[in-house]
């Protein structure tokens, strides 16, 4: 759709009988800041006027859709939703909310709309793109997923000696994890620098799974040659390019990668990717593929890397606490002014956690529950709007499910369960009037108790969405006000006590 060839909008707001053109100026202001769509229905669903704060989110040209039912315009995979909506709505009186997919200009684009009764039974319908909120969320919906598959591997090797059960589950995880038809693992034997089928998945010939294979000038031997990864594409994959091509052909892939399985410098051998489609790695495939592949590594290298195995975990430990810090660096980026709280007051938790006595072994959980604290937030596409109030905790608009997305989506990974207690718990209140579940004093799990202290001083005293930043004598007032209703008194008195001596050195 041309925008020099769009009809001139309407007005759909009570504009000032005085001024309309300063009410005009200022919605047009306003749809430019929040580009949302904004469309005024009769009562059968016909689109009398509309408004359009960016129009390529438009699914087809004005003059194709004034004039006609919004339910009936719309693809079948929506159309039947937006009819119950706008029934419900116009029985109810309440606001009803739709989730849906469209093709746009802008390519495929995923929409919220919230239809909400007007005057003289008219229906305003608020459409807003919260295509970046549902691709954030898949991401880390996705990094979770492969963060238990990863588990799943490293739980395999280090409990099994047998590695045909090893590579059958490493082999599992990959082709589902990274959508491919079939995967193997090739052992590489230095003594004739030959490489030797050990495993395979989603091989329709049997032919393929050759136990002896010379190097010669393959993919497979370009791997181990140059240690690094080589793909192949439906061009490239000729006779010489793949050990058994004669099958490889009868198999109808498209693409191919050779991944050398590395430890400690030295060749243990080759993990190959097969798929009959044409397909593209991003950055997130290949690391996840990069992890793997150390993993195969280690069960090739041989049962007596079980003791070596405890590094490996350790390793594994921080690329997953690496991943809880992007995520927590993301979530703060979010809201330019929120930048660095989450490490920051993770730091500031773990001090106030030493400080009551809580067990080291505790505390690396502590600092993954406060860096999640707000992933809760990823569940709400309007979260800049509703901040919960720092010391009185009161949710706004609907703040309050945050806890409960938040335990929704980390509570599948076992990994996760014990730092639950700060994401799940922190909004709950000393004296029983918190949410989600109406904890009260000694039921608050004591992450969660230390945690709200130091977040609400952190937003207290930083310049944020609440406001303007406070002295510290004027947050510690407020923190001593909510003493006993807010917060745990005993957190409250060590936590002060702590900030003293802090100012005092």
């Amino acid at each position: 759709m041309n925008p020099k060839t769009a009809p001139r909008k309407q007005v759909l707001t009570t504009v000032s009988a005085q001024d309309p053109a300063k009410a005009e100026i200022f919605l047009d202001a306003i749809f430019r800041l929040y580009p949302d769509l904004l469309f005024y229905l009769d009562q059968d669903g016909t689109i009398l006027e509309y408004r359009a704060g960016d129009l390529t989110l438009l699914y087809m040209p004005p003059e194709q859709f004034l004039g006609k039912k919004m339910q009936e315009i719309l693809p079948a995979n929506v159309r039947e939703e937006f009819r119950k909506a706008l029934e419900e709505t116009k029985c109810t009186g309440r606001i009803t909310a739709v989730k849906y997919k469209l093709e746009t200009q802008r390519g495929e684009r995923w929409f919220n709309a919230r239809f909400i009764l007007a005057p003289e039974s008219k229906i305003t319908v608020i459409v807003r793109d919260i295509t970046d909120q549902v691709q954030a969320l898949e991401r880390v919906q996705r990094q979770l997923t492969r963060m238990a598959s990863l588990r799943s591997i490293d739980a395999v090797i280090m409990s099994s000696f047998d590695l045909q059960v090893t590579l059958s589950v490493v082999l599992r995880e990959i082709t589902n994890q990274l959508k491919v038809d079939a995967a193997d693992v090739l052992l590489f034997n230095p003594k004739n620098s030959s490489l030797e089928f050990v495993a395979g998945k989603g091989f329709r010939t049997p032919h393929i799974q050759n136990p002896y294979q010379g190097i010669g000038h393959t993919y497979a031997g370009r791997a181990v040659q140059e240690r690094q990864t080589v793909h192949a594409a439906e061009a490239d994959l000729g006779t010489l390019g793949l050990i058994h091509s004669a099958d490889t052909v009868r198999e109808g892939f498209v693409n191919y990668y050779a991944v050398p399985l590395l430890m400690k410098g030295n060749i243990k051998g080759v993990l190959e990717i097969y798929h009959r489609t044409r397909i593209t790695f991003t950055d997130e495939d290949s690391e996840f593929l990069d992890m793997v592949a150390r993993h195969i590594a280690l069960a090739l290298e041989d049962s007596s890397l079980f003791n070596d195995l405890q590094c490996t975990n350790a390793e594994l430990v921080r690329a997953y606490d690496n991943i809880i810090e992007a995520w927590s660096r993301a979530m703060d980026m979010r809201d330019r002014e929120a930048e660095g709280h989450s490490l920051r007051i993770a730091e500031m938790t773990i001090n106030l956690a030493q400080e009551m006595g809580m067990n080291t072994s505790d505390l690396v959980q502590v600092r993954r529950g406060a860096l999640l604290h707000d992933i809760g937030r990823l569940g709400d596409p309007g979260v800049d709007l509703r901040v919960p109030d720092p010391v009185d905790g009161e949710a706004r608009g609907s703040a309050h499910t945050w806890p409960e997305f938040a335990y929704n989506l980390l509570s599948p990974i076992t990994y996760l369960h014990p730092a639950l207690d700060i994401p799940w718990c922190y909004h709950e209140k000393w004296d029983g009037s918190g949410y989600p579940r109406g904890l009260k004093g000694d039921q608050i799990p004591m992450a969660a108790r230390i945690f709200a202290v130091v977040n609400a001083w952190d937003l207290l005293t930083s310049p944020s969405r609440a406001g303007s930043a406070l002295t510290k004598i004027e947050a510690r007032q407020q923190i001593v006000a909510a003493s006993g209703s807010r917060f745990d008194p005993a957190v409250v008195k060590v936590f002060l006590a702590m900030i003293e001596q802090e100012l005092a050195e």
